[in-house]
């Protein structure tokens, strides 16, 4: 791996060849060094979650944001990041009526056992489900869910905090899943109309109790 990362620092590796290596350590389990390579990609420090704020274009293959991308004549779910004045950028999704494609969002991150608190804000507007959306935080070691966010319904197009606390079990892996759900799991087979935006997220550790 520090070969890896000092041929890419040289000049010698492209881009391309970096994100291939974390693409195929992810794929075999291999978190630890695909995180690594990560960071040498980066060249800096990062934080818990990456782009909370979905200002920077989104990174493949590495541990940034990963949209569900679906053909758009099928797609039930049309995401994009979107400017949005002084707020800079946000994840916008369109639903269609369509079938949508679980996660519709998703970013893997390194939460070691313990208390943590996931917030942001949200719109949605003439967002039809009967339930909402929600995020979720999985195991990577399985599906054990660690924690949910509540219904985020409908707010009339204008912008609302939500956030939610959750626990990482010891037996949970080194790698958990922050994923954009619908809060029913039925409704991704229904599928939906309106819109809905996401900025502004924050993910912190809490003191224990």
């Amino acid at each position: 791996l520090p070969l890896i990362v000092e041929g890419f620092q040289k000049g010698v590796l492209d881009i391309e060849a970096m994100r291939l290596y974390i693409r195929q350590l992810k794929s075999a389990g291999g978190w630890v060094d695909a995180y690594g390579l990560w960071l040498g990609l980066n060249g800096r420090p990062l934080p818990l979650l990456y782009n909370a704020s979905f200002d920077q274009p989104f990174q493949p293959d590495g541990f940034d944001w990963e949209v569900a991308i679906d053909p758009p004549s099928h797609a039930g779910a049309l995401i994009e990041r979107l400017p949005a004045g002084d707020r800079g950028s946000v994840l916008a999704i369109q639903f269609t009526g369509r079938s949508i494609t679980v996660p519709m969002v998703r970013q893997y991150v390194f939460l070691g056992e313990g208390r943590y608190r996931l917030g942001g804000e949200y719109l949605a507007r003439q967002l039809r489900m009967e339930n909402g959306l929600a995020w979720a935080v999985t195991c990577s070691s399985g599906k054990v869910q660690a924690g949910q966010s509540g219904a985020l319904g409908d707010t009339g197009g204008k912008w609302q905090p939500f956030g939610f606390e959750f626990t990482i079990p010891s037996g949970c892996g080194i790698v958990a899943s922050l994923q954009l759900m619908t809060f029913a799991p039925f409704e991704a087979t229904l599928g939906a109309r309106g819109r809905a935006e996401f900025d502004a997220l924050t993910l912190v550790k809490l003191p224990p109790p």
